[in-house]
């Protein structure tokens, strides 16, 4: 019997005991024996929860990777408009004004980021993490108490 391959299957997939036994012709009764005995489960969880950490580190640091690229830009308009600032027109100041403004959403959008991914890290390490959906739906019923959905 191949349990190395039953297991792989059981641990890395949603594939339950019943269906794996059907597959593999092997009765339900041993091979749940096996994955007590070899504690499969908690196996399953390890690796479902390997399997969540990669994954949101490899979101963070994609996250990270386009704020400091965000910033950096921000950084090289500035060093532009500071070589242009002096003697530039009332019409042109405002231009800049402007710029400057947008630069700043840019700079809070990007900031609002970073602490949402804080937030939501600190909460899968407390083990309370929430469904986006679910804060989703708070915040509307916050922002919009007439047009949240009612369950």
């Amino acid at each position: 019997m191949e349990w190395h391959k039953i297991k792989h299957e059981y641990v890395t997939t949603d594939t339950s005991y019943r269906k794996l036994a059907s597959k593999y012709k092997v009765r339900l009764r041993t091979l749940a024996e096996k994955a007590k005995e070899e504690d499969w489960v908690s196996e399953r969880v390890q690796y479902r929860n390997d399997v969540y950490t990669k994954n949101t580190e490899q979101s963070a640091k994609t996250d990270a990777d386009r704020i400091a690229k965000h910033r950096k830009l921000a950084d090289r308009v500035l060093d532009e408009m500071d070589k242009n600032v002096e003697g530039a027109t009332l019409y042109e100041l405002k231009q800049i004004s402007g710029i400057l403004k947008d630069l700043q959403s840019i700079k809070t959008d990007a900031d609002l980021e970073e602490q949402a991914q804080r937030i939501a890290n600190l909460r899968r390490q407390a083990g309370t993490v929430e469904p986006e959906i679910e804060d989703n739906a708070y915040v509307s019923a916050e922002l919009f108490p007439d047009e949240t959905p009612h369950a």
